[in-house]
């Protein structure tokens, strides 16, 4: 079975998954963090924990124009998370300007856009990754930009997935992602790290808007 076929069977159980409990990925959350980039215009290394998240860029052209931040899938330390998939939007405002982004892996992460993403505010993405994450800090996304004057760059619930979060189980898991972050460029932005507290309760899952053979002929 070929990588791309692969990818749509696993996005498939995503939108076709049942009411479901807790499962491996609750309380976790979301965070943006800013990278930085060194003299030689290259991006610094990744955060080993949340507490070490930068949520605020600068406006100050020097050396490099282009900030670099990359979204966070964040969980408690005590966690034992099975990522296999993340679905969210992002909401921006028009000072941000977006020139670049991609997936972790991009030879083997499956991704469904929508509504624009990643250039437009109000876009979505449902990513499948290539291999089961199980770490407690798992890097989701990375973007290229800067902001003309004071703004932000958020990321949101997907419309249509508000759980967000997936395990490698059949049918999939769906947890709650427990908070969504943001960076500030010229002002602070927010991280919401994790705790066991953080997990809302379950509940039932919620009816899918859009069916999958809609969202499949868009990208035919």
């Amino acid at each position: 079975m070929s990588r791309w076929r692969y990818g749509v069977l696993a996005l498939v159980f995503w939108f076709v998954a049942g009411p479901a409990l807790a499962g491996p990925n609750a309380g976790g959350t979301l965070v943006v963090h800013e990278l930085g980039l060194n003299a030689s215009c290259e991006i610094n290394p990744d955060p080993a924990s949340c507490s070490q998240i930068d949520v605020e860029a600068s406006l100050t052209p020097g050396l490099c124009w282009f900030n670099a931040w990359k979204v966070f899938a964040a969980f408690p330390d005590d966690a034992a998370p099975r990522l296999k998939g993340v679905a969210m939007g992002a909401d921006f405002g028009p000072a941000v300007v977006i020139a670049y982004a991609e997936v972790p892996d991009p030879g083997s992460d499956f991704v469904v856009m929508e509504n624009g993403w990643p250039y437009a505010s109000g876009g979505t993405v449902g990513i499948s990754f290539g291999t089961t994450q199980t770490s407690q800090f798992v890097p989701c996304y990375l973007f290229a930009g800067y902001a003309y004057y004071v703004d932000r760059f958020a990321v949101v619930p997907h419309p249509a997935h508000p759980r967000g979060f997936f395990d490698d189980s059949e049918p999939p898991v769906e947890d709650y992602i427990a908070g969504f972050g943001w960076l500030g460029f010229g002002q602070p932005g927010y991280a919401p790290c994790p705790s066991p507290e953080a997990a809302p309760d379950a509940g039932d899952a919620p009816q899918v808007e859009q069916s999958w053979g809609k969202i499949k002929a868009g990208y035919r």
